[in-house]
This record gives C-alpha cells, structure tokens and sequence, in this order.
C-alpha cells in the first residue's frame, strides 16, 4: 500500500476521539480510563473554584463505574451559540466547545473528549 495525498482524512468533531482515543486519552486501558474520570473531576473542581459549585461527590459503583455529580450552575444555563441545545449538552459532547477560552475563569480543562466513549 502507497502512502499519498489521497491517504489523508479529515475527521469532524468527536469521530477523531472515537476511532483514535489513544491519542488524546493516552490508553484505551486503565490508564485512560482513570484519565477520563480525572477530566470529569477536573471539570467540577473548576466549577467549584470559579465560585459556581460548592458540592463534588465521586462515587465508585460496585461494578468499577464511576459517577461524577456537582451541584453546578453551568448545566442549568442556555447559551446562543448552543443551536437550540443547553449549555452543558454543548461543552460536555462537543469537542473544543466551552467557556474556557476567552477568560481566566476557569483553571483546568474540559469533558468533551471523555463524553466521546459514552456515545
């Protein structure tokens, strides 16, 4: 098989996730799925910095699942940019979607790439 400029392919939004999630959580073992549930907390942790949180709780089900629950005020907000969905469907399932790009508010990082493996 030739390598050539045909080879190349574009992958929108979160198809690049799915099909490769190696490259952007590292493993598809343990190792990523711990960095999937450090994303989700990273995620509260901000809320809960930026003032719009008070409560994280992180419970580990007897089956190895993890829920992640806050009480957040993010997921209760519309946006204009979100096309008729709510904010938190927006930054938890679009891939480079959120409010961490224009200010300070926010101090770690987002979900969208750990939603992907829900999907």
């Amino acid at each position: 098989m030739e390598y050539t400029a045909d080879s190349i392919k574009v992958l929108e939004g979160l198809e690049a996730v799915r099909k490769r999630p190696a490259m952007y959580i590292g493993s598809t073992g343990s190792v990523g799925l711990h960095h999937l549930v450090y994303e989700i907390v990273d995620n509260s942790v901000d809320e809960a910095m930026a003032g719009f949180c008070k409560n994280i709780d992180v419970i580990i089900h007897i089956d190895n699942s993890v829920t992640v629950i806050d009480d957040a005020a993010a997921s209760r907000h519309r946006c204009t940019a979100c096309k008729k969905r709510s904010a938190a469907e927006v930054a938890l399932t679009v891939l480079h979607a959120g409010g961490k790009f224009d200010s300070d508010v926010y101090k770690v990082s987002g979900v969208s790439t750990a939603s992907a493996y829900r999907s």
